[in-house]
């Protein structure tokens, strides 16, 4: 495999462990709001300070959607850090009649 493609991976396994803490998140924000678990148990679970519960819902939202964007938006990612072309100018410059003649 290429360095481009070990990136990507990379890329895309990080994008898991950031989803996993935003679920992480979103598990104290019932926990919180339910009173199953104290808050000075869920900050030092999460290693974070005590907050409420709406702090711990908008870190679980936050998380998952940068989460999100890191394992779809991979390959993007991957094309721009390798100041490769994206898809559409390779199209687009395959299928430009020529102009030479």
């Amino acid at each position: 495999m290429l360095p481009r493609d070990w990136f990507s991976v990379g890329l895309r396994l990080f994008g898991v462990y950031v989803f996993y803490r935003g679920v992480t998140y979103l598990l104290a924000t019932v926990a919180d709001k339910f009173d199953l678990i104290s808050r000075s148990q869920i900050s030092r679970d999460l290693e974070t300070y005590q907050a409420h519960d709406g702090y711990y819902l908008m870190m679980s939202l936050g998380l998952m959607g940068f989460a999100l964007v890191l394992i779809y938006g991979a390959e993007r990612i991957t094309r721009w850090a390798f100041s490769e072309p994206s898809r559409i100018e390779v199209i687009d410059v395959e299928d430009a009649p020529d102009r030479h003649l």
